[in-house]
């Protein structure tokens, strides 16, 4: 049985890629799966959506007035209003990011 397949997950193996880079820590905040890669990104997407329709909430090339910095190293959490908050490891510092500021 299909318990989430537009997730990948399956009893059977699909294939299917679906993120376009490997998450470390996952978060799921209003339909939405936010990841943070070792790259210092965070990216977003929706289950059932293409790997190549993930967007960068966090990083380079995200639209983040502020830090947009992160190091490999994060840890992640999300306020019930969408707040993000990131415990950056590498710089040794704690960001929030709210509407696109952090």
């Amino acid at each position: 049985q299909h318990w989430s397949p537009d997730l990948g997950a399956s009893t059977e193996f699909s294939l299917q890629q679906v993120l376009p880079t490997p998450c470390e820590k996952l978060r799921w905040h209003e339909g939405a799966i936010y990841g943070t890669d070792t790259r210092g990104n965070i990216i977003s997407w929706k289950p059932g959506d293409a790997a190549t329709d993930a967007q960068r909430v966090v990083g380079e090339g995200a639209a983040v007035a502020g830090i947009n910095d992160l190091g490999q190293r994060c840890k992640l959490a999300i306020s019930p209003s969408g707040n993000l908050f990131v415990k950056d490891y590498d710089h040794e510092r704690f960001v929030s990011f709210e509407n696109g500021y952090g």
